[in-house]
């Protein structure tokens, strides 16, 4: 914006002619970009949106929507709570996992054209947004016979998408599908995942028609499907209208909005701001704004009363946690969406798997092919093949097969192929190819979903090309800089170098921050928590300021959560004096004061790399652990309990800065004072005196809570803590009293 900036000046906190200066001159660069940020925003088509209440790209989605006057879904069409909940059943995020772990294996990396807006137009969303009325009908028989005859060459044809606009309640029988459930030993504060995995089920469950083709494409059957509903668009809203977007324009009874905003963004050059603002409005108005929902936290005492609907069930209950539909919540769409975006997938894993090969991971729209220039077989443990001194191995495609599987995507292109020509697969150029545009041999190394490195290798050096934030990026940095080459903090790249260093036998030292303490920045946010750092800084604790709270193992069974003022120069983290703000007192962590271990960057890189893919099962098909290694298989799920949770794993905790983060919690929705199946189950095979001396209850109390009767919420809690401390199934020797 040519604003001039700050002076080159460190702030001393004296009242000098420099101090003066230094601060005029920072509310002046501060007031400047405000102003020339206020004159851009001013340009865009958002309506009335105040910039006060531009919180995220998906305010600028919805206002943009807003202009062209499209009446929010949920206003139009006034679905019954049974239909919403029978969709948001069937909603699941992306999918991401690994498929080879610790093994560095040849790869291809690939990835889609924007993949949510080519899903929606293909599956045609935009006819529905904007229909005039939405008609739901029911087309078991209609779904049966389009799916008996479903193959692999007719989702090549755009004209098969339209007709995936359905849902299905099907009995699960070993068909690969998205779960979601706590996989492995329920790590993370029985945080819940997604995983694409052989599923079983008495109970039978709704899927959308997108993930239905997906299980027939990976299994080669069709689901055992009960009943089918599809969404039909009648007519069209009326009222809308064009809005201007430059030199161009979106006409919403002309243009599919999906797919005109990426062809205006494709057309535009990335030095014009045009064309960040079309990023932004594709990324947030293609999908979030459909599964926005805000939790709301009540007091203690006021519960409020609420229906809740998944599937074919729904009650009424009293709880204090509610969760607030956006204004363009529709989970009819957005359950389509993340389902296309599988369906895509599955199709280019059948297809890999067709070759003969594999892939490394997976990631919502990305996918590294196990591949090198001629192809041949690469040592992997688990692979179907040998190699000539015996060991398994897996089969590399060669480039020109990859190749051919991109470019049989073409046909699914929606968009103008002047503007956006040849495949909506890609072979990602600037990973996969040398600076003078020559193909290079790329690698890549996986631990589990979300965590892999993408490098190049040449014998001796390991050259990182691309690595993964995800796990790492919620610590405060320990070293300042960002690399340019994968776009990440220096800190993190330099970790992952560790990583592969050491898998790969490259000798290398380790960094210098390694031994720092770990650190999460947190934003003072509470009254309570700036009362508590006061006693530290009284000057530096103001609301909003930072706080630096260190990543402690706790030895004991009382909660600690420590919290320092904001301190950039991370040589004294050790030393300097942290309060515990549950109880007030104050504490150093070198020596230490309590029993707790500040966990180092050492600690957590040798953590992150034995972090186990819980989704998938070891290749001897025993549970994935810290030293699996290999081609991994498909976890197989068989459902006995089901629990109702908010729209998603609650992910807040991964990345803010407010202190209330440090207590993960997950929403469940469940009978107030009522043990699971499960726990039921659990409580059976405990002696009554045993769980008498753990939890303080009455024998009374237990027995209630084992027959499924309702008992006081921290009665169950007690239950809970005391089946996760008692060992079931061992012999247990007590003493009486």
């Amino acid at each position: 914006f040519n604003i001039p900036g700050k002076l080159d000046h460190t702030p001393t906190g004296r009242v000098t002619r420099e101090e003066i200066d230094y601060c005029r001159q920072d509310v002046c660069a501060t007031a400047g970009l405000l102003n020339a940020l206020l004159a851009e925003f001013r340009g865009y088509p958002v309506g009335e949106l105040p910039p006060e209440k531009a919180y995220s790209a998906a305010s600028i989605a919805k206002a943009f929507l807003g202009t062209m006057g499209v009446i929010p879904p949920q206003q139009k069409f006034q679905l019954d709570d049974q239909t919403l909940g029978i969709c948001m059943q069937a909603y699941c995020g992306g999918r991401a996992e690994i498929r080879i772990r610790h093994t560095p294996v040849p790869v291809v990396y690939t990835d889609f054209t924007s993949q949510y807006p080519s899903v929606n137009t293909l599956l045609g969303l935009w006819g529905m947004l904007t229909a005039e009325k939405l008609q739901v009908s029911d087309a078991t028989s209609e779904v049966k016979t389009f799916l008996e005859s479903m193959t692999l060459d007719q989702l090549f044809d755009q004209c098969t998408w339209p007709n995936l606009t359905f849902f299905v309640l099907i009995q699960p029988d070993n068909d690969i599908l998205p779960v979601r459930t706590v996989y492995g030993d329920g790590h993370a504060s029985n945080q819940t995942n997604i995983g694409l995995n052989p599923l079983s089920s008495e109970k039978p469950l709704w899927f959308a028609g997108p993930d239905i083709v997906a299980s027939l494409l990976l299994t080669g059957k069709p689901p055992t499907i009960l009943r089918a509903i599809r969404f039909e668009a009648m007519g069209v809203q009326k009222g809308m209208k064009s809005v201007n977007l430059g030199t161009g324009s979106i006409d919403p009874y002309r243009d599919d909005f999906f797919r005109k905003v990426v062809e205006e963004r494709k057309s535009k050059d990335r030095t014009d701001s045009l064309y960040y603002f079309l990023k932004i409005l594709a990324s947030a108005g293609c999908y979030g704004i459909y599964a926005e929902v805000n939790k709301l936290q009540t007091g203690k005492n006021d519960p409020k009363k609420l229906g809740i609907f998944s599937g074919e069930e729904s009650r009424t209950e009293r709880t204090c946690t509610v969760e607030l539909p956006g204004p363009w919540y529709f989970p009819p769409v957005s359950a389509l969406i993340t389902a296309g975006g599988r369906l895509l997938l599955a199709m280019l894993e059948r297809m890999v798997r067709d070759a003969g090969g594999t892939y490394l991971m997976c990631d919502t729209d990305s996918m590294a092919i196990v591949a090198s220039k001629h192809g041949g077989l690469v040592p992997c443990n688990g692979g179907p093949h040998h190699i000539h001194d015996g060991n398994e191995a897996i089969k590399a495609l060669s480039w020109k097969q990859v190749r051919e599987i991109v470019d049989r995507f073409e046909k699914l292109n929606p968009y103008n192929k002047e503007i956006v020509p040849s495949s909506i697969l890609n072979i990602v150029e600037d990973l996969n190819f040398n600076p003078k545009g020559c193909q290079r041999q790329l690698y890549g190394y996986g631990i589990s979903a979300k965590r892999y490195a993408l490098y190049v290798y040449d014998g001796s050096e390991v050259k990182l090309i691309k690595v993964s934030e995800h796990g790492l990026g919620l610590y405060y940095r320990p070293k300042d800089g960002r690399d340019s080459n994968c776009e990440v903090a220096l800190w993190i790249k330099e970790g992952w170098q560790w990583i592969l260093n050491r898998a790969l036998g490259v000798s290398s030292q380790e960094p210098d921050w390694f031994s720092l303490p770990v650190m999460r920045r947190i934003a003072i946010s509470t009254p309570n928590v700036m009362a508590a750092l006061r006693r530290l800084n009284r000057h530096q604790a103001r609301p909003y300021n930072f706080a630096l709270s260190p990543v402690l193992l706790n030895l004991s069974n009382i909660p600690i959560t420590l919290l320092g003022p904001f301190e950039k120069n991370s040589e004294i983290w050790r030393t300097m004096p942290y309060i515990d703000i549950h109880t007030g007192s104050v504490h150093t962590l070198n020596p230490p004061s309590l029993l707790v271990l500040a966990q180092t960057f050492e600690m957590v890189f040798f953590q992150h790399h034995r972090h186990p893919e819980y989704k998938s099962l070891a290749p001897d098909g025993s549970p994935c652990r810290a030293e699996s290694h290999g081609l991994l298989k498909r976890y197989p799920v068989t459902a006995s309990a089901f629990h109702l949770i908010g729209k998603e794993t609650e992910r807040g905790w991964e990345q803010a800065e407010d202190v209330s983060t440090l207590l993960p919690s997950l929403v469940r929705y469940q009978q107030s004072g009522v043990a699971s199946e499960k726990l039921r189950q659990q409580l059976r095979q405990i002696p009554l005196n045993v769980l008498e001396r753990e939890t303080g209850l009455s024998r009374h109390t237990i027995l209630r809570a084992r027959q499924g009767k309702r008992v006081h919420p921290r009665s169950l809690q007690l239950l809970r803590t005391a089946v996760r401390k008692v060992p079931i199934g061992k012999t247990l020797v007590t003493r009486p009293g």
